[in-house]
């Protein structure tokens, strides 16, 4: 009875340390699949279903393995599942982060006011809509200044830079030319200095005929009037220089860098000329013209050092492609927006002709260095389909870099989804898709961060920014409540 009694104990020892072999094995393929999953920057709409299939592949092996085997594998088993415990316990704590809400803007009010831009400058951001420029606390989000344009006017123009502590819009009467430039102080709210830019009867000086009509470079802001481009003092609206003006040309944007200015002039013959001028004097560096016959439905300076456009025709065979110059005005590299095996999206909305700020697109480009980031779609990347429960909606994503020296692709990084907005942050480069957030080395794509989202489905483009202080912001075009997506005018994580 007691030697019956002791096989019945050991059978019934065998069988709780056969059901935890069982456990260990089944969590060491769970472990190993999802450290994988993170490696390669999957989130768990890929995850799970890729854990539920190798689970189910590993009962199918442990199945099929012979008797002999299965009796002694416990041993194994337990060595592999500690190690792996450690290892993947390393793995997520260096690598695996989410980045939780700190403060979310209320929604917008009246809900067909739209931001035109935005900007992030010593601890605040400021997202600009028609009706007024509202200046969040990056910490905390309490409403630090709020500016609107005189009377009924609404703001038709922004400067992509900012300098001195001081950005540059534009204000009209709605739908009349955009020519009157204000200089805002960004840590007040206050206005500087205002300057007419022309004549009212002259079209020609129309800020808000499309983005980049104004620029700001070191202590200088770059404006155009009737007579061209010129140069006023940030502080005091002081005129310091005026560049040089073709009979008959247009003004068509500018960017500013450190140290430099780059403009455009639509003349009546020949292409568009570029002029690269150094921002203290005025003194002309180089002039040279675009490579464009036809007219351009988008141009925008992606850089002013190096110097960098994008130069997008309106003809299917015109040029479309981002253009970089050299010291001496010849131009090093020209990337093509259609590749070979993808197209670059510069406009990160999924409808490619479609722009979001109206007065300062939040460009899916950056230029880090003599670098350029960009997204990357490949067909089929994005696909719909329906099941029981509606729609559903699937999408990959990536980052590409190219050598502004001499065109040659660099590298390309993979993203769990469609990239919704990209950011440089000195010599990295942020990407958000839906609900995650990458960091990657600008020089070799290598993924230094990977963050989840908590309670953020970011399905529409935005502009992203990465504060000094370690904050995420998220700023959108649409502030109203969206159905679809968790969307808010401002967002911050940390």
């Amino acid at each position: 009875m007691t030697e019956m009694r002791k096989g019945a104990a050991g059978a019934g020892k065998a069988t709780v340390l056969g059901r935890l072999a069982g456990v260990g094995w089944f969590a060491l393929i769970g472990m190993t699949v999802l450290v994988v999953c993170e490696y390669v920057g999957w989130t768990w709409h890929r995850t799970v279903p890729a854990t539920a299939a190798a689970v189910a592949g590993g009962a199918a092996v442990l199945a099929a393995a012979p008797q002999a085997v299965r009796r002694n594998w416990k041993a194994l088993v337990g060595t592999l599942v500690a190690g792996a415990l450690l290892a993947a316990l390393d793995y997520r704590l260096a690598d695996f982060e989410q980045m939780t809400p700190v403060w979310t803007a209320p929604a917008d009010r009246p809900a067909d006011v739209q931001a035109v831009g935005d900007w992030l400058h010593g601890g605040l951001v400021m997202r600009v809509r028609s009706d007024q420029v509202v200046a969040y606390r990056v910490a905390t989000g309490a409403v630090a200044w709020r500016w609107s344009p005189p009377g009924t006017d609404v703001v038709c123009a922004m400067s992509r830079e900012t300098g001195s502590g001081t950005g540059l819009v534009g204000y009209a009467h709605q739908d009349d030319p955009c020519l009157t430039a204000a200089a805002l102080d960004l840590a007040t709210g206050t206005t500087r200095w205002t300057a007419r830019l022309g004549d009212p009867q002259d079209d020609t000086v129309d800020l808000a005929e499309g983005p980049g009509g104004m620029a700001v470079a070191g202590d200088v802001a770059v404006m155009h009037d009737a007579r061209g481009w010129y140069a006023a003092g940030l502080s005091d609206g002081s005129i310091r220089w005026r560049g040089p003006s073709g009979s008959g040309c247009v003004p068509l944007v500018a960017g500013g860098g450190p140290g430099v200015v780059v403009t455009a002039d639509r003349c009546p013959h020949g292409a568009p000329r570029l002029t690269v001028m150094t921002a203290a004097t005025g003194r002309v560096r180089w002039q040279a013209g675009l490579p464009v016959t036809g007219d351009l439905d988008h141009l925008a300076v992606l850089s002013a050092a190096p110097a960098t456009v994008w130069a997008d025709e309106h003809a299917t065979r015109g040029l479309h492609a981002v253009l970089s110059y050299g010291d001496d005005g010849r131009l090093r590299a020209r990337v093509p927006l259609s590749q070979p095996d993808m197209d670059l999206t510069i406009p990160l909305t999924e409808l490619p002709d479609m722009l979001t700020f109206s007065a300062r697109p939040a460009y899916g480009a950056v230029v880090v260095g003599d670098t350029l980031v960009t997204s990357g779609e490949k067909p089929g990347d994005i696909s719909y389909s329906s099941n029981a429960h509606g729609p559903v909606r699937s999408a990959k994503g990536r980052l590409v870099a190219f050598s502004l020296a001499s065109g040659a692709r660099l590298w390309t990084s993979s993203l769990d989804d469609h990239a919704n907005g990209i950011a440089a942050d000195g010599g990295s480069v942020w990407a958000l898709t839906v609900d995650t957030a990458v960091r990657v080395d600008a020089a070799t794509g290598h993924r230094t961060h990977s963050y989840v989202l908590r309670d953020v489905w970011q399905v529409g483009q935005a502009d992203l920014w990465h504060d000094p202080a370690g904050y995420l912001v998220i700023v959108c075009e649409d502030g109203t409540e969206q159905i679809l997506e968790k969307s808010a005018p401002v967002r911050v994580l940390h």
